[in-house]
């Protein structure tokens, strides 16, 4: 029987009992199982995230728990059942089917697509829980989130996503009904964004700080109705693309958080993503919007902007040769290039709206973080200003993020 100790907080029985049982089947009998809270505020909204160190005989086995809150005003606003069930998808069947293609294909394994292995996930509500391989043993590291990826962090997260997708476009040719399974028991959350009373008063409210903080008229007429009418933009997009032959199973929450890095002689030799919880049919621009704008600044846009499009498809042209398929014929650089300015409007408002998460400091994501966990039941305008509050410093990154955002998408003619 395993011997629990640490920081238990938030772990029900049965998910001790779950954890307990996936040690078994790896082989310790009576270990020592030490439990420790991870990451800093500001990580991650929705989860909680734990380090669990099993120890027995000299063996050493370390696992990542990402573990669904319980509170069920919690669980509602932030639709809980469904992105952990999202995730248990893509790690359970998407990515192992994923490996299985690439195998068959005869890519070395240096170059597939690396992701974290599953240890167990348990998607039963609302005990759900999901163990992963804890990538730092293998020497992975979370970057700043508050600094602009550099060229080369940039492009290693879009060969990533290019491989993601090309994988999408080889599984729906070579097996089709399953891709079609899979793609059916994802949720896309952000479809059903306006359908909830409190989100949608979230987003006016975010979007009313926002208009607040601008001055230059430019800056307010760009952000107007493009946070407060995302789930409209979204849903005008999905009606018209719910049916194309280009929809890939996208990772759906790109941004330096989502993402570790190895470094090999303190440059940057491989990444991983780690957050598959917005997992969903869509088309490649979308994850393709959220990591060239969550993870950059204005100067780095203008710089390499159209370098990094052309590199994402030539990356998603290559390896879809591995499955005998031509860019041309799935998804060519043309109707890609069509798709990143029909999206632009919407990505706009993507890229704002979590411009209001990325930029907390960690004192500010700690009190929204605790606000969330207590439970809500209903939306204020008193506890939307507690919630989104900042200080004066995160308040000017922000103004000066959102004006450099409106600045990138004109000039690049996505307005």
């Amino acid at each position: 029987m395993a011997n629990f100790e640490g920081d238990l907080t938030g772990l029900s029985e049965k998910q001790l009992n779950f954890i307990e049982n996936v040690i078994e089947k790896r082989g310790y009998v009576n270990p020592k199982v030490t439990v420790q809270p991870l990451g800093r505020a500001g990580d991650n909204y929705i989860a909680i995230v734990k380090r669990i160190t099993v120890e027995e005989n000299g063996e050493t086995l370390k696992i990542v728990a990402k573990v669904a809150p319980v509170i069920e005003d919690l669980r509602n606003t932030m639709q809980t059942k469904e992105v952990f069930y999202n995730e248990h998808v893509v790690y359970t069947e998407l990515l192992p089917k994923f490996t299985e293609l690439e195998i068959e294909a005869e890519i070395p394994k240096k170059e597939r697509l690396r992701y974290a292995v599953c240890f167990g996930s348990l998607d039963e509500e609302p005990n759900e829980i999901i163990l992963l391989e804890d990538l730092q043993e293998p020497g992975f590291t979370l970057l700043d989130r508050f600094k602009a990826l550099q060229n080369d962090q940039m492009k290693l997260i879009i060969e990533n996503i290019a491989k993601l997708h090309a994988l999408s476009f080889a599984l729906k040719n070579k097996e089709p009904e399953t891709f079609g399974k899979i793609r059916n028991k994802l949720y896309n959350s952000r479809l059903h964004m306006g359908k909830e009373p409190t989100t949608k008063h979230f987003l006016n409210h975010i979007e009313n700080q926002f208009l607040d903080l601008l001055v230059e008229e430019k800056y307010k007429q760009a952000i107007k109705g493009k946070i407060s009418g995302m789930d409209g933009l979204l849903g005008k997009l999905h009606k018209a693309d719910k049916d194309s032959k280009h929809l890939v199973i996208q990772q759906g929450d790109c941004w330096t958080n989502n993402v570790m890095f190895r470094l090999q002689d303190e440059n940057v030799v491989e990444c991983c993503m780690i957050d598959y919880q917005f997992a969903c049919a869509n088309l490649p621009v979308d994850d393709v919007y959220q990591v060239l704008f969550n993870c950059s600044d204005y100067d780095s846009r203008a710089k390499h902007f159209q370098e990094w499009l052309d590199y994402y498809h030539m990356y998603f042209t290559k390896y879809l040769y591995h499955f005998g398929l031509k860019a041309d014929n799935v998804y060519s650089k043309e109707q890609f290039e069509s798709d990143m300015i029909r999206y632009g409007k919407f990505a706009l408002g993507q890229a704002a709206f979590s411009s209001s998460f990325l930029l907390k400091n960690d004192e500010d994501a700690e009190k929204m973080k605790s606000a969330m966990d207590s439970g809500i039941t209903e939306l204020t305008d008193e506890m939307l200003k507690e919630l989104t509050s900042s200080g004066s410093s995160s308040m000017v990154k922000l103004k000066t993020r959102l004006e450099e955002l409106v600045d990138s998408f004109i000039e690049l003619g996505y307005l």
